[in-house]
C-alpha cells in the first residue's frame, strides 16, 4: 500500500492531508520550526513525531509513505532534507492538484469568515491551476473589496478585479463573462466599452444561459430587432418569464412590421402563467385597450389584479383607473384609492397623483386638499409632470389655506421643462398675468409657444391673445390668427370665437362674415356664451346679407297672412 502525504505550510503550518483526508489535530507542531515535527514533544499533547503520527492515524506501520510539501521555497528545502533523511521520498504534485487543495482551502476559510486568508489561497489556486473558477472567486474578492476586508485602493481593486475576471473569462468562464458585461457595459465603474461589454454578453448568451439570452435581446431591441427576436425565442424555450413578456412587447410593438396582438397575448399570456407580474399588467393592458377586437374589462381586471397581487405598481394603478373608469359597470372610487394607495407607497409617481386627484376632488365624500399634497408633492418628486402641475394648480387655488404663486410657479416651470403642456400654458399665464410681481410678456410668449407647438389648445388661444394684445410691442393679427386658428380646429371655443370675431373685424384686411359665423357657430355649439352671443349680434346686424331678425319677422307675418 502507498499514501500520499501533503503537507501545506505558510509562515506556519496550515494543514496535513493523509491520503486524502485531513489530519485532525496538528496543533502541538502547528507554531514549532519544522525540525520539530519529527520528534515527539515532552508535554501532555501525546505527540510522537510526525512519522508516527501519520502511521498511527492510517493505523498501519507497515505501509509506504510518500510526501509532497506545499509552502516557502525554504521550508520546502528544509521539509525535503529532514524526510529523506527520515528515510521517505517526495513527490511532486501537479499544478492542477495543487490548485485543487488551494481551492478547497480557501472555501473552508471563507467558511470560517476569514477573508484575507480565503483570498491568498484563492489567488494561489489560479496561480497554479489557472483555474477559471479559483480566478473569478479572486475577481469576485477585489470587486468587494470593502465588504471582504480587502486592504487596498479602490483603484488597485476594480483594477486587480477586471484582470482577474479576465482571465476567468477568457478561459470560458460563463459568470466571469457576464460580470465584465455588466462592467464595461455601463460607465460606474470605468469607462464604458459597448462593444467589449456585448462580445463577452454573446459568448454567455451563446452559452445557453437564457437570462443572457433576454439581456441580448435588450440590448438588440432597438438596433436589429430581428436579432433580438432571435435571442428572446431562445430564451423561451428554457420557459424564462421575462424572455416571454419581452417577446410578448416586441410583437405589440409592431417593430417587426405590423403589431402583432396576437402573437403579443400569446407570450404574455405564458409569461403571465409563469406568475411574472409584467406580463400579467401587459396582458391586462391588451383586454382593456380593445386590440384584440373588443376591450375586455373582465380579463383585464383578473390580469391586473394577479400583477397587483404581485406587488407589481404598474398593474396596481392600473387596476385603480378601471376602478375608476366605471367600465366594470360602476365607479368604484373605494377600490382605486385601495390599489392607486398600494401604487403610491410602492413609490409609483402614476398612483401617486392619482390618489392626489381623488383626494382633491373629493370623490370619497369631503376635499382633503392636504392628502392631495402630500400625494402630488410624492409625484412631483418623482419627476412626474402630471404630479408637477397638478401640485402648482393646488398652490396657485388658495385650497391650503392661501394662495401660494411662488410654489406654483416652481412646480409649473418643473412641469414645462419636463415638455409638458398643461405646465407650460399655466406658466405663461402666470407670467402674463402679473401674479409674481409684474408682467412678463416675453416668457408668457416663450411658454404659451411651447406648449402651443405640443399642440395644446389653450396655450395657442392665449397665444394668439398675446400677439392680438399687443404687449409684446405691437399688436400682431397675423400671428393672432395663426394660433387662434390651430386652436379652432383643436375644437377649442375660445380660438373659435376669437378667430371668427378676427374676421368679422376685418382686421386682416376686410371683414369676412362668412368665416365669421362658420367660427361663431362652432364656438356656439360648444356652448361657449361669447360665441353664442356674437353669432346672434352677426344674425342681427345683416352684415351676412340680411338681418336674420327680419328674416324671421318676414316669416312669422307670411305664416300669418296664410292663416
Amino acid at each position: 500500500m502507498n499514501v500520499r502525504i501533503v503537507v501545506i505550510c505558510s509562515n506556519e503550518l496550515e494543514r496535513i492531508i493523509v491520503d486524502g483526508i485531513e489530519m485532525d489535530d496538528i496543533s502541538p507542531i502547528r507554531h514549532k520550526p519544522i525540525q520539530d515535527w519529527f520528534v515527539p514533544s515532552n508535554g501532555r499533547d501525546g505527540w510522537e513525531g510526525l512519522i508516527q503520527e501519520i502511521k498511527r492515524n492510517i493505523d498501519d506501520s507497515e505501509t509506504k509513505l510518500s510526501f509532497e510539501f506545499q509552502g516557502p521555497k525554504e521550508s520546502k528545502d528544509i521539509f525535503e532534507r529532514l524526510i529523506r533523511e527520515y528515510g521517505y521520498g517526495v513527490d511532486e504534485l501537479s499544478d492542477d492538484e495543487i490548485a485543487k487543495i488551494h481551492l478547497e482551502d480557501a472555501r473552508k476559510a471563507e467558511h470560517r469568515g476569514l477573508y484575507k486568508k480565503a483570498l491568498q489561497h484563492y489567488e494561489k489556486a489560479a496561480e497554479f491551476g489557472k483555474s477559471a473558477e479559483a480566478s473569478f472567486c479572486v475577481a469576485e474578492y477585489y470587486f468587494n473589496f470593502e465588504e471582504k476586508g480587502i486592504e487596498c485602493s479602490k483603484e488597485d481593486a476594480l483594477s486587480n478585479a477586471i484582470d482577474y475576471y479576465e482571465k476567468s473569462a477568457s478561459a470560458g468562464y460563463a459568470k466571469a463573462q457576464y460580470k465584465l458585461y455588466k462592467i464595461l457595459a455601463t460607465d460606474e465603474y470605468v469607462k464604458k466599452d459597448r462593444v467589449t461589454a456585448l462580445k463577452w454578453l454573446k459568448k454567455v448568451a451563446e452559452s445557453g444561459d437564457d437570462k443572457a439570452q433576454v439581456d441580448l435581446g435588450n440590448e438588440l431591441y432597438d438596433k436589429d430587432c430581428k436579432e433580438a427576436l432571435k435571442w428572446y425565442l431562445k430564451a423561451v424555450e428554457n420557459n424564462n418569464a421575462e424572455g416571454q413578456w419581452r417577446l410578448g412587447w416586441l410583437y405589440e410593438s409592431g417593430k417587426l412590421g405590423k403589431a402583432d396582438y396576437v402573437n403579443a397575448e400569446k407570450w404574455y399570456k405564458k409569461a403571465s402563467e409563469n406568475n411574472n407580474a409584467e406580463g400579467q399588467w401587459r396582458l391586462g393592458w391588451l383586454y382593456e385597450s380593445g386590440k384584440l377586437g373588443k376591450a375586455d374589462y373582465v380579463n383585464a381586471e383578473k390580469w391586473y389584479k394577479k400583477a397587483s397581487e404581485n406587488n407589481n405598481a404598474e398593474g396596481q394603478w392600473r387596476l385603480g383607473r378601471l376602478y375608476e373608469s366605471g367600465n366594470l359597470g360602476k365607479v368604484d372610487y373605494v377600490n382605486a384609492e385601495k390599489w392607486w394607495k398600494k401604487a403610491a407607497e410602492n413609490n409609483n409617481a402614476e398612483g401617486q397623483w392619482r390618489l392626489g386627484w381623488l383626494y382633491e376632488l373629493g370623490c370619497l365624500g369631503k376635499e382633503d386638499y392636504v392628502n392631495a399634497e402630500k400625494w402630488y408633492k410624492k409625484a412631483a418628486e418623482n419627476n412626474n409632470a402630471e404630479g408637477q402641475w397638478r401640485l402648482g394648480v393646488l398652490y396657485a387655488s388658495g385650497n391650503l389655506g392661501k394662495v401660494d404663486y411662488v410654489n406654483a410657479e416652481k412646480w409649473w416651470k418643473k412641469a414645462a421643462e419636463n415638455d409638458n403642456a398643461e405646465g407650460q400654458w399655466k406658466l405663461g399665464w402666470l407670467y402674463e398675468s402679473g401674479k409674481l410681481g409684474k408682467a412678463d410678456y416675453v416668457n408668457a410668449e416663450k411658454w404659451y409657444k411651447k406648449a402651443a407647438e405640443n399642440n395644446n389648445a389653450e396655450g395657442q388661444w392665449r397665444l394668439g391673445r398675446l400677439y392680438e394684445s399687443g404687449n409684446l410691442g405691437k399688436v400682431d393679427y397675423v400671428n393672432a390668427e395663426k394660433w387662434w386658428k390651430k386652436a379652432a380646429e383643436n375644437n377649442n371655443a375660445e380660438g373659435q370665437w376669437r378667430l371668427e370675431w378676427l374676421y368679422e373685424l376685418g382686421c386682416l384686411g376686410k371683414e369676412d362674415y362668412v368665416s365669421a359665423e362658420k367660427w361663431y357657430k362652432k364656438a356656439a355649439e360648444n356652448n361657449n356664451a361669447e360665441g353664442q352671443w356674437r353669432l346672434g349680434v352677426l344674425y342681427e346686424s345683416g352684415n351676412l346679407g340680411k338681418s336674420r331678425l327680419c328674416k324671421c319677422r318676414e316669416m312669422v307675418e307670411k305664416k300669418a297672412a296664410e292663416k
